[in-house]
């Protein structure tokens, strides 16, 4: 059972007798953010990365960095990725490694900086990108099938705004207990 499971209110019984009754909020929200963590990726890796002709050890993480550097209008370093994507620097490179080794992204030496690599798109990983583009466009773009489901602009906007809310706040609170 996660922590997802509990809801206010009801009291789970388990073998050892032991009842939980409430939950502390952080509590909920931490298996709140858990669960939808644990679905989202289910969701993609069922109805999207099943869809596309990709590398088989291809990871979620793999298609954030595809998709923020064919996405971005500009050229980008490792850093940049990192910085849009919220992943963790040694992911990004793990990533960035992967796509170049399958060829769906070349690295250059930045003459400005010799610490940081130009991440440059090639035709295969926009054909990549493009085709991921698309599946999610075929899940996550309302229909007549998923409509109800969906969330509308304005939802998708006050989500996103409580969102980066939340994150400001825990932000604070690691700088404040470090």
């Amino acid at each position: 059972m996660s922590l997802f499971d509990i809801r206010p209110g009801i009291v789970e019984s388990h073998e050892d007798d032991f009842r939980i009754e409430i939950m502390p909020e952080e509590a909920k929200l931490h298996g709140l953010f858990s669960a939808l963590s644990t679905d989202y990726a289910r969701l993609i890796k069922e109805r999207i990365l099943v869809k596309i002709n990709c590398p088989k050890n291809y990871k979620i993480r793999d298609f954030q960095v595809l998709s923020a550097i064919y996405s971005s209008s500009k050229t980008m370093t490792a850093s940049d990725v990192y910085r849009g994507t919220g992943l963790d620097p040694a992911t990004v490179t793990r990533s960035v490694k992967l796509l170049k080794d399958n060829g769906h992204l070349d690295v250059e030496e930045n003459e400005a900086d010799t610490r940081s690599r130009f991440l440059v798109k090639t035709q295969k990983g926009e054909d990549l990108a493009n085709s991921y583009g698309e599946a999610c466009a075929d899940v996550f773009v309302p229909n007549s099938e998923t409509s109800p489901f969906l969330i509308n602009d304005k939802e998708l906007k006050a989500v996103t705004s409580m969102l980066i809310m939340l994150r400001q706040r825990v932000n604070v609170l690691r700088q404040i207990c470090t």
